[in-house]
């Protein structure tokens, strides 16, 4: 019985020794080339984020996105504008639309529009255009069928 409890401490302490040993740590982000009005708040919020592996960041972004709650609206934006995977891109940009009423979208997507970079994020950038009525659907028809 006691080899057992020995057991049981021994291994709570070995599993909390390797959960620090192996626990992401936030990714320094230099914050210097992020062109976002960020709280201290929505920074530790996207450090946290970012120290995640993609499918983590797209599950998240995907969760949280479809709620359309104000207070991740940052978060979607940095996932489009700075998320280093494509996939995380494209979560964000198929979900930003339920952020339609928040003021900072729409400058945001009008800024992208004028750039072509964006193209190569079809068609989930297009129909993030039409689903907050930046283009119609017969300009989005008219973009995903002729590039």
């Amino acid at each position: 019985m006691r080899g057992s409890v020995f057991y049981s401490i021994i291994g709570t302490k070995i599993k909390r020794m390797l959960n620090r040993l192996f626990r992401r740590k936030p990714k320094g982000i230099d914050w210097t080339q992020i062109d976002l009005e960020l709280t201290d708040s929505e920074k530790r919020q996207i450090e946290l984020f970012s120290a995640k592996s993609a499918d983590m960041r797209i599950k998240d972004v995907m969760i949280l996105g479809d709620t359309g709650d104000r207070k991740v609206f940052k978060l979607l934006q940095f996932s489009i504008l700075y998320d280093q995977d494509k996939n995380v891109n494209f979560a964000a940009l198929k979900r930003i639309h339920h952020f339609k009423k928040h003021p900072d979208l729409t400058p945001m997507l009008t800024d992208m529009k004028k750039q072509e970079k964006w193209n190569q994020y079809e068609p989930y950038f297009s129909m993030a255009l039409s689903r907050v009525g930046l283009i119609t659907i017969e300009e989005f028809e008219q973009k995903i069928n002729n590039g």
